[in-house]
């Protein structure tokens, strides 16, 4: 036997007893942790309107407590990389004891609005990111979108944080 007949048998061999070990392994770890199986909860059809209205409603949310009108609240942790788009963020943390519906929030600087908050609810104890570049909005990353750097240390801007109805809830000097 030549060689390179000899290196193909053992490949071969070695290809075989590698699938034999794995198939092993699988057959051993699927006896020692069987799958679920589903279980069939009667036909799929929709539900007519007579049939739901004897259901019982399982989940109902709370809803939100409202705010004092002059209640502020602590919530502009601090501003990060301030001049710099690329990395520019304002954190927020709640620390109101309570959760707060944010949609339609906005960040402002005197009257101009410069991000409003899409559906988003910041839990008790939640922190926010929010960049001054564009981006996707995701989970708890927002972004304003703009072109510019926002907020230049030494400026003294002021960052106005409102509620739905324009009521500043929390400020923050920009140092």
């Amino acid at each position: 036997m030549s060689k390179w007949q000899r290196l193909l048998v053992y490949l071969l061999l070695n290809v075989f007893v590698s699938a034999a070990t794995t198939l092993l392994v699988l057959v051993i770890w699927n006896a020692a942790n069987p799958v679920p199986r589903a279980v069939s909860a009667g036909p799929l059809y929709p539900l007519t309107p007579t049939e739901l209205s004897g259901a019982t409603v399982l989940i109902e949310r709370t809803p939100f407590p409202t705010l004092a009108p002059e209640q502020t609240l602590n919530l502009i942790e601090n501003i990060y990389d301030g001049g710099r788009l690329s990395d520019e963020k304002i954190v927020l943390k709640n620390r109101s004891g309570i959760d707060l519906l944010m949609t339609g929030w906005q960040i402002r600087e005197s009257d101009t609005v410069l991000f409003t908050f899409p559906d988003f609810v910041l839990n008790n104890g939640g922190i926010v990111n929010i960049y001054s570049r564009a981006g996707q909005n995701y989970g708890l990353q927002l972004f304003i979108g703009s072109s510019a750097a926002l907020w230049e240390p030494g400026k003294g801007r002021v960052l106005v944080l409102a509620d739905p109805q324009g009521t500043p809830r929390a400020t923050y000097r920009v140092p």
